[in-house]
């Protein structure tokens, strides 16, 4: 028996998205009823160590998820394989069906379910794992974190999750944006530990156009505030990294976590109600987890990215000789 068009399309598409090679060959040696060859073309494949009947729909006919589920259990008793439907599309009510009655399917180039070989692809993986615009701030978090530490280099997930304190599925999602990017790689297995294929000052220079500044808000406080716990930020970092001159007004940095409870009390304020009223840039992530508590300013690379729209070209001069001094 000839193999349907669609067998192509599925080695094809088990290539590009999983990197497995595959051959599907005719299912041969067995001798089924005209209504099964008659609305299936059969073909047999192995799949990490499993061997699949692929069973693409020859006719016009689209049974239903009831009938899938009839047709996959004599299949599996008169051929002692594991039936997968090859679809050409699948309404989002067919698909629930199947996956609840764990029939497995395959819609070459959009969605695949394979309950015995442990994968459930979704609709739109492709756009999913599309390239983001911009990363998120925990991943830029990520990628500062391995340029001036190497502490992201081999973690897994859930280790990220834990050693920062971001949630899991932040952690999963930010190393998917990293994956679209080619800034990581991961190995093979449930662990997939992170791995740089980039060295750090190439990382800064392939990572650099999709990172942003880390300040979210500027709010102000009193000059007689207790601020020592807070890390210098904007100019007053920088003429402590380098040789530029310090602003009048001294400028701190602070997580949005800390800000909230500072701005709930009262002690931060959206306008300066004195001249020399300290200036509080509230960051996206905490400062103080790439500075380090014991530096009196933020890190550099974030420092960086804080004042990288400034139009001072002594500002830039600093700011890059930082980061060349860095790398």
């Amino acid at each position: 028996m000839a193999l349907a068009p669609a067998a192509g399309k599925v080695e094809d598409y088990l290539l590009k998205t999983f990197g497995l090679k595959i051959e599907i060959k005719p299912l041969s040696g067995i001798s089924l009823p005209f209504y099964l060859s008659g609305l299936f073309s059969l073909g047999t494949a192995e799949i990490k160590g499993s061997k699949l009947l692929l069973c693409t729909l020859a006719s016009e006919e689209k049974p239903s998820p009831a009938q899938f589920r009839k047709y996959a259990v004599e299949l599996h008793d008169r051929t002692g394989l594991e039936p997968a439907f090859v679809l050409p599309g699948l309404s989002s009510w067919d698909r629930a069906r199947l996956i609840e009655g764990r029939i497995a399917f395959i819609v070459p180039g959009r969605q695949l379910y394979l309950p015995t070989l442990l994968i459930d692809l979704r609709e739109h993986f492709d756009r999913e794992r599309g390239k983001p615009d911009r990363l998120s701030y925990p991943a830029q978090f990520l990628v500062v974190m391995e340029i001036l530490y190497g502490r992201v280099e081999g973690k897994t997930v859930r280790e990220l999750s834990r050693e920062f304190s971001f949630s899991a599925t932040t952690m999963s999602r930010a190393v998917r944006e990293m994956l679209a990017l080619d800034l990581v790689e991961t190995g093979e297995g449930k662990a997939r530990p992170l791995h740089f294929a980039l060295n750090k000052r190439k990382l800064w220079t392939t990572a650099r156009k999709y990172l942003q500044s880390p300040v979210k808000s500027i709010w102000y406080t009193s000059s007689n505030s207790p601020l020592l716990s807070l890390p210098y930020a904007g100019m007053s970092a920088l003429a402590r990294l380098s040789m530029m001159n310090e602003d009048e007004r001294q400028c701190y940095a602070v997580s949005y976590a800390t800000a909230k409870t500072l701005i709930e009390k009262g002690i931060f304020h959206p306008r300066p109600l004195k001249d020399k009223d300290h200036l509080i840039e509230v960051w996206a992530y905490d400062p103080h987890a790439l500075s380090g508590k014991d530096s009196s300013t933020v890190d550099p690379l974030s420092l960086y990215l804080s004042l990288a729209s400034e139009n001072d070209e002594r500002v830039r001069k600093a700011l890059e000789g930082l980061v060349k001094e860095l790398l």
